[in-house]
Order: structure tokens, then C-alpha cells, then sequence
């Protein structure tokens, strides 16, 4: 076997699914370590590269296992630091472990996913492309920000899809933002709870829609984002923001009659939508829900029995004023 055939198994297990009671990410660094034996034996050509210590990383990475992932990157920084060239890190290194924290759902994973794209920019505005941040990078830190739940989530992952924006409008192509960047932001602030959540997701909404019209095609809004605005809906309930049952239908109406996959309602938008509507009081548009969602599964069943949100109630009374 030599260096490649190495690298091979490394790479097989860092992107193997997972086994109970088992770390393959664990498996791919002991081949590493083996490779760095064979190397400190005086057989130089198995030293490890820059694609043994990535891809050891990405298997933490996929293991949700940041600070592991960060400690193999300590290791190819030290080996690039000793003179080894064919160690130095990459976009492709950095962005698994920002992934890693993404993936983690560690306190303050987030803000360190931010830290390490904030460092690969200024890597690589001093010392050239190998470590510039990519689309991907972008979309895991935004990712990072809506899976922390964090108080102002929405807009630190705003920030990250606004710097996308900025870039590709000063003439970097590679990192112009498409809808699962905006479907990820549109999902943290449905995650944050912050006051002014539903505003800004209904601004992120017109945006895409607005994209759309003028030429990126791709930027229409889909059931993705469409089921992050009803979350951000339901979690405004109790809030300052009223509920419009005609939007939510008139939304529905829209998207049943796409002919497009990924523009139709799923399950979940029904059951979003019968929440909502259910908590709001107006068990009437809930019951026009239903019947559609009952209409497009061909008759059979209907939501009530599926949902976890239970049967259609009448409607609740209304809330009695505060000020009175």
C-alpha cells in the first residue's frame, strides 16, 4: 500500500455512516496516526497530507465532534507551520470544522463558527485562495445560527446571508447566496423568538420573491421557507403580530397550484398551518386546511387523526383586554 491507498480508508471512514457504540471518525485518525509512524520510521512517503488530516476532520465533522475536529486541525496548522507545504490548510479543512460546530449543537457553537469564518477571511485576504471561504462555508455558519435558538440568531445569520449578497454583488460569483442560504436564515429567526422575527422573516420573504422576479430563478421562495414563516407565525401567537388566516390559505392556494416539486406543501406545512390557524382561534380556516390537505392525499385520512396538534376545536374565546 502506499500514501493513496491510506488516504482511501481514511476517507472511507470519515464519510461511513455510523455504528452504534462506535466512532469512525476515530477509526480514520488511528490510520493517520499509523501513517505518521510509518513516516517517523524514515518511510517518508507515507507522511500525511493535506488530504489525510481534511478528511480525519470531516469525520469528526460528521460526528458532530467539534473540538476534535479542531485538534486535527492544530495538527495540520503545526505540520504547515514546521515547513510541511502539502499541510497547509484549506478551505476544505477549515469549513468541516465549522460544520463540526454547526452540527453540534454545543453552547456557543455558533459564535465560534463565526470566529473561524472571520479568521478564514482574514487568512485569506493575507496569504491567498487556498483558505477562502466558500458558499458552503457561508451556509454552515448561517446554518450554525439557526440551529443555536440563540437570542438574536435571526439576525447574526441575516448578517452572514447579507455578507454573501455583498460579495457576489462586488464580483464574487462562487459565493452568490441561493435559496437554501435564505431557507436556513429564514429558519433562524423561525427558531430565535425574537421580537422582531416574523418582521424580518417577512422581509427575507419579499426579498427572495423579489429575486425571483427580477431573473434568479432559483430564489423563489419554496416549502422550506414557506414553513419557516408559519413557525415564525406560530411563535409570534401571544405576540404583537396579528394572524391573517386569509395569507395563510391565500399561501397554501399558491403553492397547491405549483407545478413545481419543491414549491408544494408537505406534510409538515399543513400541520404548521392547522396549528396556527387552531391557536388563533379560527377553526373555520382550519377546517378549509384540512379539507384541502384531505383533497390532495386523494381522501384518505385526514389531518386531524395525523396531527400531533389533535382534533379541530371550536374556537377559543377571545382574549379578554389587559387594559380594561
Amino acid at each position: 500500500p502506499n500514501k493513496i491507498h491510506y488516504n482511501a480508508v481514511i476517507n472511507g471512514f470519515a464519510n461511513s455512516r455510523l455504528r452504534a457504540g462506535e466512532s469512525n471518525a476515530e477509526h480514520a485518525e488511528a490510520v493517520l496516526k499509523e501513517m505518521l509512524e510509518l513516516y517517523e520510521n524514515n518511510q517518508y512517503w507515507f507522511k500525511p497530507d493535506r488530504i489525510s488530516y481534511s478528511s480525519t476532520i470531516t469525520g469528526y465533522a460528521n460526528e458532530g465532534r467539534p473540538l476534535d475536529a479542531e485538534r486535527v486541525l492544530g495538527m495540520m496548522i503545526e505540520e504547515y507551520k514546521n515547513g510541511d507545504a502539502r499541510c497547509k490548510p484549506d478551505t476544505i479543512a477549515y469549513t468541516s470544522v465549522i460544520n463540526s460546530w454547526a452540527q453540534s449543537g454545543e453552547q456557543g457553537a455558533a459564535q465560534r463558527a463565526t470566529e473561524y469564518l472571520h479568521q478564514m477571511e482574514k487568512l485569506s485576504s493575507e496569504h491567498g485562495e487556498d483558505v477562502k471561504p466558500s458558499k458552503i462555508t457561508y451556509g454552515c455558519v448561517i446554518n450554525a445560527w439557526a440551529n443555536s435558538g440563540e437570542k438574536g440568531s435571526g439576525e447574526k445569520a441575516e448578517a452572514i446571508l447579507n455578507r454573501m449578497e455583498q460579495l457576489y454583488e462586488a464580483g464574487d460569483r462562487a459565493v452568490r447566496p441561493d435559496v437554501i442560504a435564505y431557507n436556513m436564515a429564514m429558519k433562524a429567526y423561525s427558531e430565535c423568538k425574537d421580537e422582531n422575527a416574523v418582521a424580518r422573516a417577512e422581509e427575507l420573504f419579499r426579498r427572495m420573491d423579489n429575486l425571483h422576479r427580477d431573473g434568479r430563478y432559483s430564489m423563489k421562495p419554496d416549502v422550506l421557507t414557506v414553513n419557516a414563516l408559519i413557525k415564525c407565525w406560530i411563535n409570534s401567537i401571544d405576540g404583537d403580530v396579528p394572524v391573517q388566516p386569509e395569507r395563510v390559505l391565500g399561501l397554501l392556494g399558491n403553492m397547491l397550484s405549483s407545478e413545481e416539486t419543491r414549491q408544494r406543501p408537505n406534510d409538515e406545512t399543513f400541520d404548521l398551518a392547522l396549528r396556527l390557524l387552531l391557536q388563533s382561534g379560527d377553526a373555520e380556516a382550519a377546517r378549509r386546511v384540512e379539507a384541502a390537505w384531505t383533497k390532495l392525499k386523494g381522501g384518505r385520512g385526514s389531518i386531524s387523526s395525523s396531527s400531533k396538534y389533535g382534533a379541530i376545536s371550536p374556537p377559543r374565546p377571545p382574549r379578554k383586554d389587559k387594559n380594561k
